[in-house]
């Protein structure tokens, strides 16, 4: 029987060789400084060590959607996936993610009938 860790090797693609991935990580952890600043060292540490390819780094970043940093907004970290899923579709050519935490409920009170008569 296999180990997982085989398995998951085999199951990796290979790598577009006609994307610059070190680059594009590059950018998507200077993104994270920017806007987290120095609290951004664990986002850079996983964004460092994901796979060079964009399913590696889409899954890298549903990890950094799921952390807890010290007194960053939870709002903030979600706000910069949703950044980096945006660079990474347009690099990498695939589909751009859908915005996300806009309830419906949201924009009803820009509508000027709402609760009219």
């Amino acid at each position: 029987m296999r180990s997982r860790l085989a398995q998951m090797q085999e199951e990796r693609e290979p790598p577009d060789e006609s994307i610059d991935w070190a680059s594009l990580v590059e950018e998507l952890q200077a993104l994270a400084v920017s806007r987290i600043g120095t609290r951004a060292k664990k986002i850079t540490g996983l964004l460092g060590t994901a796979q060079h390819s964009a399913a590696g780094i889409q899954g890298t970043l549903k990890k950094i959607g799921r952390l807890t940093i010290t007194f960053v907004d939870p709002i903030a970290i979600d706000d910069l996936v949703y950044e980096m899923e945006e660079r990474l579709a347009t690099r990498a050519g695939i589909e751009h993610p859908p915005r996300r935490g806009q309830a419906p409920w949201y924009y009803a009170f820009d509508d000027p009938g709402l609760g009219s008569e």
